[in-house]
Parts: structure tokens; C-alpha cells; sequence
């Protein structure tokens, strides 16, 4: 595509190198290739990084000698051209004396017409002078607005280059626990102000030159009047910090609203298998309908304010004091003070307004982003140079705190950690990585460390990408570790094998999957160090047992390494067995001492059976993989086409109606004709004074006219504002409804931050945009108001508008279309950058570990150089339009100047043409704009919308309810069932027959895959199954879908907290004592934990229960399961994720709690249910035989029993 450095003098002015891009953009969407080139300009964020981090250096070198602090605005003006500098100068100075002499040469034109024998001679060459200097002006703020906004992008590219490099020199435990969102908002808020910062410092520079030559002039035409209209214009500005102070104020409170149902919502998509398995739908769709009608409170009261300050921006209110003070101090207004004033007024209000009042706000921003981006650059302190050993602090009682830890290890010896539940076993592996500093002590290691943490992580590229990280590819390396890892028969189900993409946070790969990714990257390191926190944990007996063989005890034999594991079978083959508790060693041994002294059954550290577990960290059973999802999640859908007739219709339909709506646009076409009628009443009649009996009714109906259309105005503007927010309500409320109701499998294909950003970015573009965008969008009837009051000179004057109003309508359609185009990849290239920053903070001790900084850095520069490329695009498509408009502009103005200066024998109306043709020319652009920024945001609220018709689990429907008391029993039976996740996915149940007694105890096994979960899930009917599952003798597929999930308690593998405190956890909607909350607890064996918190039940749960460990949360599980007494309770491998002292806990309180309810008992230690009343088991989604343990184990050919001689 074309290229900015190509083009010539005419070509860079009226951009006319963006024009095969718009001509593209009219025969299909743009994509990214289509784009200008920046190649051979200065957009490059690896050179800006390298010319600022020079200035910054230099700056800093200074700053050091004069014993002052560096400033960072300094540094940014030395990293670019003076040329730029000078251009903008030359550009600014040109703007200034065109905007200051076009209302000045009307004056002169006027004075020439308004003599008893008009110089109409003169008055057409002044005219012609005019639109010179209209055609000027506009030429010079355009190049002016395309060089700042140019810099602007530059000055962010070059930031966020330079605070990237920053983010990867600290420390990952500072960027981790403290400053991660501190970083984040850096990048997202911070660096992002200077696109605004910056282009508005021309116009503030310009604003006060403006101002005191339209003072002089005018206090020169007007006398002391002029003053009083002055007085006015620049109070606006007071007016302005007062309303932005007000909407700031609001802003925040209706923030920390807005976060706590972005929060809920979340939390909501984490826990909506719990919340629909406690059928928990309706208290949190009321929840977060409550939350939104607080949010809604403050955004009215906002949108008043806003409201009232919009209606004293769009009057003529100073103008209208003006002429007041002309008609009742006995002074006689003729139409060369009037619309002289008039034009002076109209410029006025633009540089007041916007250069000043909103220049002074998004440069005061920027200030202050400036000094937080500034703090971050000087803080040396927590930069990854400093030593290991900084203290930490002593009250942080959110990390494990290790006490008097020694201990040494030699080389190419396998130390095994093993302890209880929060007994600090990955704090102690973190200390020695070096992510967490030590409060005393020390820690050395000799040679490189490669670090494995309990939870992988893993970022946006291929597999191959993720492995290898920054080294070189070397084939038999690589097959040796992939092999080792057990990765190969994985690559075989991937589309494209190791090259297959995958998601951020591997969200395309199971748990186990990512755990192999995250330790085959460890191993290809090649490291001399290797400190492995679990990774077995997260992979069934057959495939831990090769990792265990081929990779830590085979590939990695020459290695020092240390093991964090629950499994005795690893035990065997350590060198050395460390048991912590409590943040302490409290002994060292080998493995043969340890068996003798009786550790493992005396202390509960171990379960002999604890290798058998196929545990995988998304709290999901391996059956997931029958679900279908295959390699990547859902692909979210591109907003290509525009937004229709209907969607407008539909979203004003979600919240008003129908007789609202009309009256709505009755008055939108009442105040542009109201809006016009006192500058008529100023044209039609001259020398207008109060003296004149005569004209005390045309003075009345003057003032009575500009005070009403004020008041319509304001009504305009409180309808429209109160318009967006009902619908806006409405539509998240329906939304709201649609998600909580939505079927699993939904959750499943859509990664949360897409959901969220549904509540959150796209519901907030309806919410804070769009009535702004609107209102502004209502000048376009005031401008076609205004088009037609040449026409009253000569209705000939129709034909002659016709040719510059095609051509602006012409353009506006262009440019509607390669605006969306443009906004749209300005999106999908800004998510990658921010993604890239998220996923480097989570990564940030893998990049360090594998000293890849320079690999992240270049894909930072290359991910914002695509934005660089799409915001300039955007921008200069926008010039684009305003070239062609404002030049459609001057032809409409030329047209209009001669024919009424020729056919007119008034001043007064070639006055008020002239100055509205010089509106329109002034406006016209910013309006069409508007219509750009209004279609943008109703691509958002088009994804509402689409989120609002997601389809709802179909059993919802079914109003049949069964008696008060069922179930009694808990009897369950399963008659010829049949289940598939998906339609026209695979059956992951065939034709499944069992019955279970009541109070019977029954264990479910089975190898991977076999189907056990999806017989939770068929209980459920998370899906819906075929008929034939029965409780009590009841068909629960007739039943409500509600009241079938209240008959059943489920304990899940990856136990669900919310944000909140712990009642609310345990009952969130108040409906048990606290008598019997406590009895939960006591019963589950965390009532003593829970009697030492601060605040005790009201005790605040951190999100996803972060300050308490998985043993302690699945205990509070266990709590609600025991809070809510149901018949029928499931353990779906509900101690696959604890140690085994946890796991035991678990099984003897469900013995003795629901000794009188059914419990199904899903487990991937078999030991675990061979004391079940019956066994259940399941190949292939079949049952294949159930009978008791004894039975069972007593035939050796047996599914049982082939089970368990395969785990031992």
C-alpha cells in the first residue's frame, strides 16, 4: 500500500497516499496489509525505545550533576527533530492569524454592503479574500492536527518501548505480588494519555492569542457590551473545571461500582458450575441487577450535570448578552456589529472550549501520567540487579513465611519436599529460584536454574514457541525432550502437530497438557538447577510414571533436583526426603530412614496410593476431552458489516417506547428550527433598541425565543442522556439473564476475559460514549437547518449547493465505511499489546529464568508497531475526510458568498449566510466524525446485543416442580441413558442402567476418558440428557431444571470461592443461622481456622479464595455440601488436588455426616472407595460391571481389579 515518504507536496496535503486504502475499504473490509506503510518513516518502536532511553540517559546524567531530579518532558522534546518543532511553529502561527482575520474580512464585507449604495464590487473580491483564508486555515490545522497527532504516536511508541524494557528489569516477585497492576494501568492508562496530551498543547498554546485579539477586536466594534460576552466566554472555562470536577467525582464513585459488577461477573463465569449445580441463578441475577441500578444512580446524576453544561455550550448565550445590552442601553445594533460578533463569537467558543477548557484537562492528564511514568523509570530499587536477599516484609500475611530454613544439597542428587497443605513447600522453592526474597539469610546456588511451578504458564505462539522459548532449535534435542516429557502422542491430536497456535494461558490446552508445555521449556534449558514444584500432580499414574522415569530420573539424572511430590513411588528413587510443616524442615532424611521412622502413616504426608492420580489443575475431568473443544477456543466474530436500521431500532426498542421515541424526534426537529430563528429575527430587522416602542414585540419574541430553545435543548439533552442509560440497563439486564442461564458448554468455548469485556469495555462504550457521541451528533440538524437559509436569497441557489453537498454527503459515506474499517483494526491491533504486557507480568520469572528479555521485546515492538501503523491509518483517514470536507466547504462557501453578496440587497442576510456557511465549514467535520464515533459504539452494544439472545438451557423452560419434601430417600436410578455435550458431538454416555438404594455409598473408577464425570454432569443436566434418570421414582427430565439441581450436592475437584466474606460464601443469600453455619463448619474441621480469623465469619475471602490453601478451600466445600443437608451428595474427584491428611479428613467426615444420604463417589486413588457400599465401572461411557469391592477384587479379570494391578 501506498507509502508516506512517496508522496509529494499536493499528495502529503490532501492525503491523498490514503486513497487506495479507501478505495479498498469500499470493495471489501481492510485488513492490516492494506494499511499505509511506515516503513521508511520514524515509527519504528525500536528505534524511538533506543533514541528516548538515549535521551533519558543523557537527562539523567545531568540531572545526577546538578543534584536535581531528570525530567522526563525533557528528554522527550531532545528525542525528536527540531525540524518538527519548527514546522509546528510555522503551522501554528499561520492558524492563529487565519482564525483571527476570517470574522474580520466578514466585517469587511459587511461595511462594504451596508452603505445606502452597496460597493458590491468590493465586497465580492473581500469575499473571494475570505474563502482564501478559509481554505487557508483549513489546509494549516489540518497539517497542524496530522504533525501533533503524528508526534503523539510516536511519543506513545516510544513510551511504551521504554517502560517495557523497565517491567523486565524488575524483580518478578515485586511485578507479581505488588506492582502488577500498577504496571498494567501504566501501559493501559498512562502512556496512552499522551495521544490527547499532546495534540492538545497547540491549541493551548494558540487559545490565548486568539482570545485577546477576538477581545480587542470586538471591545473595538461593540464598546463595553463585547465585554459582558467575553465575561461569558471565558467564565465558560470556570463552568467547565466545576462540571469536570462534579463528572470526575461521580466518575469515581460509579468506578468502584462498576468494578464491583465486573468483579461479580467474573466471579460469576468462574463459579457457574457451582452457582448452577445450588441452582444460585435467580439471588445473583439479582445481585448484579442490584449492583447496576446503584452504577445507573450515579451515571443520572452524572448525565444531568452534563446535560445542563452541553445546553450552555451549544447556546449563543454570550452573543445573546451582547445583543441585550445593545437593545437596552439605547445603542442601535446594525447587522456589521451583529454578525461580525456573531462570527468572533462562533470562533470563540470553538478555542475557549475545546483548546482551552478540554486542552487544559487532557494536558493536565498527561502531566500526571508523566510522573507516574517518570517514578516507575526512576525506581531503581526493585530492579532484578539488586541481590536476592532484600527483606520482605514481616506483615505480609497474604505468602508463607519460611522459619530458619537450612539445608544443602550437592550436585546430581533428587531431593524429594514433601508436607501437609500450606506447609510452605513452593515458598521455599521460589526462595531458592530468587522470586522471593528472604527476610534474613541467604541463598547461593551454584551454575543456571530452571524453575517449574505448580501452575504452568503459557503465552500466545506455537507449542514449538513455548519450548523452546529463546533457544535455537535443535532437532534431536528437542525430540529427546518432547519424548521425555510425553508430550509426542499429544502433537498428534493438534491441527498442525508443535506448530499449532495456542492460546494466552494456554487456554486451547488441558491442564495436564500444560504442565508437560511448561516442564518440556525447563528441560530444553539445559539447566544445572532444576526445582520441580508437582509437576506430577497434574497427570494420571501412566503418564507421571514416565515423566518420572524418562525425564527427571532419565534425562535429567545429571542434574540437581528438587522435587515437590505426594507420592511415595517417587519417594523410592530420591536421595533425599525433606518434610516441612509450617514453614519449617522438621526433617531430612533419606527415603529408608523415613520408612523407618514411620513418617508417612504416623505424620499423614503420604499416601502410598497418591501416583494413581490423574488430577489435572482445571478442576475438570479428563472426560473434557470427549467434549470436543479440540485445540482453540471459540473464535470471536469480527465486526465487519455496518450497523443496521434494525440494530438502532432494536436497542431503542430494548429500553423505550414506541410513543417516547417519537416524541424524542419531533423535538430533535423542533430545536435546530428554534436554534435559527433569533439570528433571522437579527437579520430581518436592523437598529433593534428598547427605546423603540416599535420594537419592544420583535425584542420579545428575541428573547423569548433564545430562552426557549435553550430550555428545548436542555429537555433534548436529558431525554437522549436518559434514553442511553434505560437502554443501556435494560440491555445488561438482559444480558445478565441470558448468561446466568446460558448452557455450560457456552463457558467452556468462551475464554472469561471475552465475556467480561461484554459487562465491562463494550457495556461501558454504551454507557460513558455513546450519549457524548450523540449529543454531539445533534449539530447535524442545526447544520441542515442552516443550509437552507441561502436559499431564501434565491431557491436558484439549490442547483448551485448541489454539487458541494454531494460531494461532503459523498465523502461522509467513504469515510464512514474506511472509519470503521479503521477503528476496527485499531482494536484487534491494540489487544495484542496489552495482552503481550499482561502475559509478560504473569511470565516475567520464565523470561528471566531463560533470559529471554530481548525475544519480548521484540515481539512488544512488533505488536506496537502494528498499532503504531493502524492509530496513524485511523487518524489520517479522519484528515482525510476533512480535507475533502472542509475544501466541499469552501466551494459551498464561494457559492454562497457570491450569490448572496450579488442577489441579496440586505447585509443582515448575507451576514447570517456567510457566518452559517463559515459554521457549517467549522462543524461539519467534527459532526460527521461524530456519526463515525456513534457507529463504532454501536458495534459494541451490537455484541451486547448478540449476548443478550445467547440460548438458554432448554429445561428452564419447564415450570413442573415436584413436592416440597423430594427427595425423601436418594434412591437413583439411570434407565437406557445417553448423553452428548454438544449437538452432533460424540456420546460420552451409551445407554447407561444402574439403580443405587438409598443411603447406599457407591465408588465410581474408570481409565481416562471412561465417562465418570459425565455421569455428574447427566445428573445435573449440565447438559440435558436423554430420559431416564430418576430420583425417588421421579424422571428429572420433566422436572424444573432448578429443582433438580437442589436435590443434589456436588464437591468438585477444584474447589470455588467467591470474593466476599465467609457467610457469604457458605449462604450467600442468608438463608441458614449462624448456629448453623458454625455446626458446618465444626463438622467440616475448619471451625477452629475460621474462630481464629479477624472477623471470623465475616472474614474477607480474597478472589478465588487466594488467602487460604486448596485443602482448607475444599473443606469449606465440604462445609456447604454439610450446610445444605441434601439426599444425594457427589464427590466428583474431590481430593485429587489435596494431600493425603486432607483427603482423609474428607472421607471420614463424609462417612459419619451423610451416613444417611446417597453419596456417589468419583476418585482417582482407588483406595479411596474400596470400603463403598458398591463400585461402578465405566470404559468407553459404559457401564461395565458394579458389584461390591469384595466381589470385584475377588476376580482377577476384572475391570477392578485390572485397575488396580495397573496403579501398583
Amino acid at each position: 500500500m501506498g507509502n508516506i515518504q512517496n508522496s509529494g507536496i499536493l499528495s502529503g496535503l490532501m492525503l491523498s497516499w490514503l486513497n487506495p486504502a479507501v478505495e479498498i475499504s469500499n470493495r471489501r473490509p481492510l485488513e492490516q496489509t492494506d494499511l499505509p506503510n511506515l516503513d521508511g518513516a520514524d515509527f519504528k518502536c525500536e528505534n524511538l525505545t533506543k533514541r528516548l532511553e538515549n535521551s533519558w540517559a543523557r537527562e539523567k546524567a545531568v540531572a545526577k550533576l546538578r543534584r536535581t531530579q531528570p525530567d522526563l518532558w525533557k528528554a522527550l522534546f531532545q528525542t525528536f527533530s527540531k525540524r518538527d518543532y519548527a514546522i509546528i511553529m510555522i503551522l501554528m502561527l499561520v492558524t492563529t492569524v487565519t482564525m483571527c482575520l476570517l470574522p474580520f474580512l466578514l466585517y469587511c464585507v459587511l461595511l462594504e454592503l451596508s452603505g445606502s449604495a452597496p460597493l458590491r464590487h468590493e465586497a465580492l473580491i473581500t469575499a473571494v479574500c475570505l474563502c482564501l483564508c478559509a481554505w487557508v486555515k483549513a489546509v494549516s490545522f489540518s497539517r497542524l492536527e496530522f504533525r501533533a497527532a503524528s508526534h503523539a504516536i510516536q511519543v506513545v511508541s516510544a513510551l511504551s518501548g521504554i517502560v517495557y524494557k523497565k517491567m523486565l528489569r524488575q524483580s518478578s516477585s515485586k511485578i507479581s505480588d505488588v506492582m502488577s497492576g500498577h504496571v498494567i494501568n501504566l501501559f493501559a492508562t498512562d502512556v496512552q494519555s499522551f495521544r490527547y496530551g499532546i495534540t492538545a498543547i497547540p491549541g493551548l498554546v494558540m487559545a490565548p492569542i486568539i482570545i485577546a485579539t477576538t477581545a480587542t477586536v470586538m471591545v473595538w466594534l461593540a464598546g463595553w457590551p463585547a465585554l459582558v460576552g467575553l465575561a461569558m466566554s471565558v467564565g465558560y472555562i470556570a463552568i467547565q473545571s466545576v462540571v469536570v470536577k462534579l463528572c470526575e467525582y461521580y466518575r469515581e464513585k460509579t468506578v468502584k461500582v462498576t468494578d464491583q459488577r465486573v468483579t461479580l461477573v467474573s466471579q460469576i463465569i468462574s463459579g457457574i458450575r457451582v452457582i448452577k449445580m445450588n441452582a444460585w441463578e435467580t439471588p445473583y441475577y439479582a445481585a448484579l441487577n442490584r449492583i447496576r441500578r446503584s452504577e445507573m444512580y450515579l451515571l443520572a446524576k452524572k448525565y444531568r450535570v452534563i446535560a445542563l453544561f452541553d445546553t450552555f455550550y451549544c447556546s449563543s448565550l454570550p452573543s445573546f448578552c451582547v445583543m441585550l445590552c445593545y437593545m437596552f442601553t439605547n445603542r442601535q445594533l446594525d447587522h456589521v456589529v451583529i454578525f461580525t460578533v456573531l462570527s468572533y463569537f462562533t470562533e470563540l467558543k470553538l478555542t475557549v472550549s475545546w483548546h482551552l477548557a478540554y486542552g487544559t484537562k487532557v494536558l493536565t492528564d498527561s502531566i500526571v501520567s508523566m510522573e507516574r511514568i517518570r517514578a516507575f523509570l526512576l525506581d531503581d530499587a526493585k530492579e532484578i540487579a539488586q541481590p536476592s536477599t532484600n527483606p520482605r516484609q514481616e506483615n505480609d500475611k497474604s505468602v508463607n513465611i519460611l522459619h530458619d530454613i537450612s539445608m544443602e544439597v550437592s550436585d546430581d542428587s533428587l531431593v524429594a519436599v514433601i508436607g501437609p497443605v500450606g506447609s510452605g513447600k513452593s515458598t521455599l522453592l521460589e526462595t531458592i529460584s530468587g522470586m522471593d526474597p528472604t527476610f534474613r539469610g541467604k541463598v547461593e546456588t551454584r551454575g543456571s536454574i530452571a524453575y517449574v511451578p505448580q501452575m504452568p504458564w503459557i503465552f500466545l505462539g506455537t507449542v514449538r514457541e513455548n519450548i523452546l522459548f529463546n533457544a535455537s532449535y535443535d532437532a534431536d534435542k528437542y525430540e529427546r525432550v518432547i519424548e521425555a516429557c510425553d508430550l509426542k502422542s499429544d502433537f498428534k491430536t493438534f491441527p498442525n502437530g508443535d506448530l499449532s497456535v495456542i492460546g494466552e494461558r494456554g487456554i486451547a490446552l488441558s491442564g495436564g497438557q500444560r504442565a508437560r508445555v511448561s516442564l518440556a521449556r525447563a528441560v530444553y534449558l539445559d539447566a544445572d538447577v532444576y526445582l520441580l514444584d508437582d509437576p506430577l500432580s497434574a497427570v494420571d499414574f501412566k503418564v507421571g510414571k514416565h515423566i518420572f522415569e524418562r525425564c527427571i530420573c532419565g534425562v535429567l539424572k545429571s542434574k540437581l533436583r528438587v522435587l515437590v511430590t505426594h507420592n511415595e513411588h517417587c519417594l523410592e528413587n530420591v536421595d533425599e526426603v525433606i518434610l516441612m510443616e509450617k514453614g519449617t524442615i522438621v526433617s531430612k532424611s533419606s527415603y529408608q530412614e523415613f520408612i523407618d521412622a514411620s513418617r508417612i502413616n504416623k505424620e499423614g504426608a503420604l499416601s502410598c496410593n497418591s501416583l494413581k492420580r490423574p488430577a489435572n489443575e482445571d478442576g475438570k475431568d479428563e472426560d473434557d476431552a470427549a467434549k470436543g473443544g479440540g485445540i482453540s477456543a471459540a473464535t470471536e466474530e469480527k465486526d465487519i458489516g455496518a450497523v443496521s436500521c434494525k440494530n438502532y431500532w432494536e436497542y431503542l426498542r430494548a429500553g423505550l417506547a414506541a410513543p417516547f421515541i417519537i416524541i424524542m424526534g419531533i423535538v430533535l426537529l423542533l430545536v435546530p428550527v428554534l436554534s435559527a430563528s433569533p439570528n433571522w429575527i437579527l437579520a430581518k430587522w436592523d437598529k433593534l433598541s428598547w427605546d423603540n416602542p416599535d420594537n419592544h414585540g420583535i425584542i420579545i419574541a428575541y428573547i423569548s425565543l433564545s430562552l426557549s430553545t435553550n430550555l428545548f435543548r436542555y429537555v433534548l439533552f436529558a431525554a437522549i442522556y436518559f434514553a442511553v442509560l434505560r437502554c443501556s440497563s435494560k440491555l445488561h439486564n438482559k444480558m445478565g439473564h441470558s448468561l446466568l442461564h446460558a448452557p455450560v458448554h457456552f463457558f467452556d468455548r468462551n475464554p472469561t476475559g471475552r465475556i467480561v469485556n461484554r459487562f465491562s469495555a463494550d457495556l461501558g462504550e454504551a454507557d460513558n460514549k455513546l450519549p457524548t457521541a450523540l449529543g454531539f451528533s445533534l449539530n447535524a440538524f442545526d447544520m441542515f437547518v442552516f443550509l437552507f437559509v441561502p436559499v431564501l436569497a434565491s431557491y436558484w441557489l439549490l442547483l448551485a449547493m448541489v454539487i458541494p453537498l454531494f460531494l461532503m454527503l459523498w465523502y461522509s459515506v467513504k469515510f464512514l465505511r474506511v472509519s470503521r474499517d479503521a477503528t476496527r483494526l485499531q482494536s484487534l491491533a491494540r489487544s495484542p499489546v496489552f495482552s503481550h504486557i499482561s502475559n509478560t507480568v504473569e511470565g516475567l520469572p520464565a523470561i528471566h529464568m531463560h533470559d529471554a528479555s530481548h525475544v519480548f521485546i521484540q515481539r512488544l515492538c512488533s505488536h506496537q508497531n502494528n498499532l503504531t501503523q493502524a492509530s496513524f491509518s485511523a487518524m489520517s483517514m479522519w484528515l482525510w475526510l476533512n480535507m475533502r470536507v472542509l475544501n466541499s466547504g469552501i466551494v459551498f462557501l464561494v457559492i454562497i458568498s457570491i450569490a448572496v453578496i450579488t442577489l441579496s440587497s440586505s447585509a443582515g442576510f448575507v451576514g447570517l449566510a456567510i457566518t452559517y456557511a463559515l459554521t457549517i465549514l467549522l462543524d461539519a467535520p467534527y459532526v460527521i466524525e461524530s456519526f463515525g464515533h456513534v457507529q463504532a459504539i454501536m458495534t459494541s452494544i451490537q455484541r451486547v446485543m448478540e449476548y443478550c439472545r445467547i440460548a438458554p438451557e432448554p429445561a428452564y423452560r419447564i415450570q413442573v416442580k415436584p413436592t416440597r419434601d423430594w427427595p425423601r430417600h436418594g434412591a437413583l436410578l439411570f434407565n437406557h441413558v445417553s448423553l452428548r455435550y454438544y449437538k452432533d458431538g460424540p456420546q460420552v454416555l451409551k445407554d447407561v442402567t444402574f439403580s443405587i438404594e438409598p443411603q447406599q455409598k457407591i465408588g465410581i473408577a474408570g481409565r481416562t476418558g471412561a465417562g465418570k464425570s459425565s455421569i455428574v454432569a447427566s445428573l445435573m443436566r449440565m447438559p440435558e440428557a436423554t430420559p431416564g434418570i430418576q430420583i425417588d421414582g421421579v424422571d428429572i427430565c420433566g422436572l424444573n431444571l432448578q429443582s433438580t439441581r437442589q436435590a443434589v450436592s456436588v464437591i468438585q475437584q477444584n474447589p470455588v470461592m467467591f470474593c466476599g466474606s465467609i457467610r457469604n460464601n457458605l449462604d450467600p443469600f442468608d438463608i441458614y443461622t449462624d448456629d448453623e453455619i458454625w455446626s458446618a463448619l465444626h463438622d467440616a474441621k475448619v471451625g477452629p481456622l475460621v474462630s481464629g480469623l479477624v472477623g471470623k465469619l465475616k472474614y474477607h475471602i480474597q478472589e478465588g479464595g487466594a488467602n487460604f490453601s486448596v485443602g482448607e478451600r475444599q473443606l469449606f466445600s465440604l462445609a456447604r455440601a454439610l450446610l445444605h443437608k441434601k439426599k444425594i451428595i457427589v464427590m466428583d474427584e474431590a481430593t485429587a488436588n489435596v494431600d493425603p491428611q486432607t483427603d482423609h479428613l474428607i472421607q471420614t467426615t463424609i462417612r459419619d455426616k451423610f451416613k444417611d444420604c446417597t453419596v456417589l463417589i468419583i476418585a482417582h486413588r482407588l483406595s479411596t472407595i474400596m470400603d463403598c457400599d458398591r463400585i461402578m465401572v465405566l470404559h468407553d461411557g459404559q457401564v461395565v460391571e458394579m458389584g461390591t469391592p469384595e466381589a470385584l477384587m475377588g476376580n482377577a479379570d476384572s475391570w477392578l481389579a485390572q485397575l488396580w494391578q495397573h496403579s501398583h
